[in-house]
């Protein structure tokens, strides 16, 4: 921990799951385990800013990752703020890709993501101009 700076360490979570974070020996530190954290593995982009070079996840993978853990959250917060990070990010997303994308996932992590979706159209009125551009993936209420 730094007071400017905070990096975590995450893995993806296999198997069952566990809670506790999982010991990383090579590099000494602790790495939380997260499901579907494969996604933001896939298509990274490349951004440059003041001439440094970063990987990042796709927007497409991020927001499908947001949207599909939305739905595993017990904490009704955690789960609020995940489909506002992905809403935002969509905002930035070719529609017709994204819809792709999707329908290359396995359906049930597609049924996560389109309940996610429902739930933002009902929580998160002002973003429908946005939500409307992916209302194939699913029904708003």
């Amino acid at each position: 921990m730094h007071p400017d700076l905070k990096i975590e360490f995450l893995t993806p979570e296999r198997g069952k799951g566990e809670d506790k974070p999982r010991l990383i020996r090579a590099l000494g530190v602790k790495a939380t385990q997260l499901r579907f954290l494969d996604l933001l593995f896939q298509d990274p982009i490349v951004i440059e800013e003041k001439g440094i070079k970063v990987r990042v996840p796709n927007p497409i993978n991020f927001s499908q990752q947001k949207l599909i853990i939305a739905q595993r959250r017990r904490k009704k917060e955690k789960r609020e703020k995940d489909i506002e990070q992905a809403v935002t990010v969509l905002s930035i997303v070719d529609p017709v890709e994204f819809k792709r994308a999707t329908y290359a996932l396995p359906k049930k992590w597609r049924t996560l993501l389109s309940t996610s979706l429902q739930q933002a159209w009902l929580t998160l009125p002002l973003e429908r101009p946005i939500l409307e551009k992916f209302k194939l993936l699913f029904t708003p209420q």
